[in-house]
């Protein structure tokens, strides 16, 4: 078995992210398999812990294995479970008729464009609730069962 060397694993996929209308997107570039998903595992989970809302674009993947899916699958679960929003964008032609064979998209909202990702997490007010946060798009109030 050929073990790559992690200078080359992170050349594999490498991962963007920046803020955008109050959330985090995560943009991947390369591949998704075995050997790099401990990249896109470990922003995803530093992004959990914050407390972040995020969307995924996946118009960058050129190849994803089921590793990929499954840190896909799992993340969804823990943001889910922390009232935390964690969407899928932007997957190429290829990536889609992946989603659809494996049914990811049918637990991970998964949308055509980063504009109505980011559009769904905001009411038509503006307003997202989650987690002990009344969050606008422009600041976020916390509040406490204790105030």
């Amino acid at each position: 078995m050929t073990t790559i060397p992690p200078r080359q694993q992170q050349e594999l996929l490498v991962v963007d992210r920046q803020e955008a209308r109050g959330a985090i997107l995560i943009r991947p570039t390369g591949e998704v398999d075995l050997t790099t998903v401990p990249i896109l595992w470990s922003n995803l989970k530093a992004l959990l812990e914050d407390g972040q809302h995020v969307v995924v674009d996946l118009s960058a993947i050129r190849y994803i294995d089921s590793t990929g899916f499954e840190a896909l699958l799992d993340c969804g679960h823990l943001f889910f479970q922390r009232g935390q929003r964690f969407v899928l964008a932007k997957p190429t032609r290829i990536v889609q008729g992946l989603l659809d064979i494996v049914c990811l998209d049918k637990v991970i909202p998964v949308f055509a464009s980063i504009e109505a990702a980011l559009d769904s997490f905001w009411d038509a007010s503006g307003y997202s609730t989650k987690g002990g946060q009344v969050r606008h798009r422009s600041h976020t109030v916390r509040w406490s069962a204790n105030a």
